[in-house]
């Protein structure tokens, strides 16, 4: 049997970007997908790494727009405000400018693998933050979105 890879989280990823627009999920990527979620210090160290060699935004298809925004201004990284929600790439219209080279981080391969390939961008999938406090709906998305990631690695990749 083929040992399963294993995924780290946001903050553990070693990133030697340098000129990129990095695109980043909220939910599930940097906090637990609740409101009250805080954020810890190890994900705000990480976005100001980032952040110190390209543009990093945050974006989400959260509700919880004043949690995004006070994350945003901890690391000192933009936070995309658009009407559009993810996988559309009618978000790119809202990017700020840059040099075309994009990469999106997120934790959800339905959302945000599907959302980097519409934007012609590269997609790093990371482990999920959860806080065993999720709402039922968002447990069930979660478990959809793991077994549709599974079959794509077994059939399509």
């Amino acid at each position: 049997m083929l040992a399963k890879a294993v995924i780290p989280y946001f903050e553990e990823l070693i990133a030697r970007w340098e000129q990129y627009l990095i695109i980043v999920d909220i939910d599930g990527t940097l906090v637990p997908d609740e409101h009250a979620a805080e954020v810890n210090s190890q994900v705000i160290d990480q976005l100001r790494r980032l952040g110190s060699r390209n543009q990093v935004v945050l974006c989400s298809n959260g509700g919880y727009q004043a949690r995004n925004k006070k994350i945003a201004a901890a690391a000192g990284v933009a936070l995309l405000e658009t009407s559009h929600r993810k996988p559309s790439g009618k978000i790119k219209n809202d990017f700020p400018p840059h040099n075309g080279k994009i990469v999106v981080i997120g934790d959800k391969f339905l959302t945000d693998f599907l959302f980097a390939k519409n934007i012609g961008a590269a997609f790093i999938l990371v482990r999920r933050h959860v806080s065993g406090h999720e709402r039922l709906s968002v447990k069930c998305i979660n478990a959809i979105d793991d077994v549709i990631h599974e079959l794509y690695q077994l059939f399509i990749k």
